[in-house]
């Protein structure tokens, strides 16, 4: 059973639910964790017989639960850190993610990880950048303590806040909702490099999507891809890992526009 591996999922079909492997553990975790979900969607999903639901986070709780149990596969997955993995099939479908990105983000999550029902990690600091659009919502969202929220006004006054702040190896962009100037984005990109340049996790989110800026909005989406692979060349040795959540989203809205169609 899925809760003597994890004892605390939060949703209650995830703990009764049987497993094989620890890729059935992750699964699972994926969809019990799965903070864009209601509790009815989870249930769904946790039904299905051949699931193909996986996060980052999923499997990084199965692999914190092997290796609390298993010495050989904590010292695999210490040698495995700031790698990135290719990983042939696991399931006989095809799936919509690319599982190798997955566990190399993983693998990259689990010194910071908070698992259910465990009291968070004082040390653990994270820093979430959020367009001015945001602020109301902010305002209305309490925040671990070791959270630190910033709303910029634009990319340049965000560098500088980074700039600022103290070395922090967890940071989340949300993107602007109009595009930012090349000068901001040199600035940013100095001041990411200050602060993951020897390793960390780096995420960038899409702002939100309207139809009134449908255009400018996919623009930005390909600049995000562009500055993702850009930041992460080999010649700059970026170590930290880095999730492109922006083009993983763009993809799917693309793929659901041509449907139509």
């Amino acid at each position: 059973m899925a809760h003597v591996a994890l004892p605390d999922l939060k949703h209650p079909l995830a703990r009764s639910k049987r497993v094989n492997d620890m890729f059935e553990l992750a699964n699972v975790a994926s969809i019990s964790e799965e903070e864009c979900w209601k509790d009815a969607e989870k249930g769904t999903e946790l039904r299905m017989k051949n699931s193909q639901y996986m996060s980052p986070y999923g499997i990084a709780l199965a692999m914190d639960a092997h290796r609390r149990r298993c010495p050989e596969y904590n010292e695999a997955i210490n040698l495995g850190k700031g790698q990135r993995f290719e990983h042939s099939a696991v399931f006989p479908w095809a799936v919509k993610y690319d599982l190798g990105a997955y566990i190399s983000t993983a693998i990259s999550m689990l010194d910071y990880l908070q698992v259910p029902g465990r009291a968070p990690n004082p040390q653990h600091s994270v820093f979430i950048a959020l367009p001015s659009s945001f602020a109301v919502v902010n305002s209305e969202i309490d925040y671990e303590g070791t959270t630190t929220i910033y709303v910029y006004e634009n990319w340049s006054t965000l560098a500088q806040k980074l700039l600022d702040t103290t070395i922090t190896t967890s940071i989340i962009v949300v993107w602007p909702d109009k595009m930012p100037e090349s000068r901001a984005m040199r600035q940013l990109l100095i001041a990411l490099e200050r602060h993951l340049q020897i390793g960390g996790t780096l995420m960038f989110f899409p702002s939100p999507f309207e139809d009134s800026n449908v255009e400018e909005w996919k623009a930005m989406g390909r600049v995000c891809a562009e500055f993702v692979r850009y930041i992460t060349s080999p010649s700059r040795g970026f170590e930290a890992m880095v999730r492109d959540h922006y083009s993983e989203v763009f993809s799917v809205a693309f793929r659901a526009n041509m449907s139509v169609y």
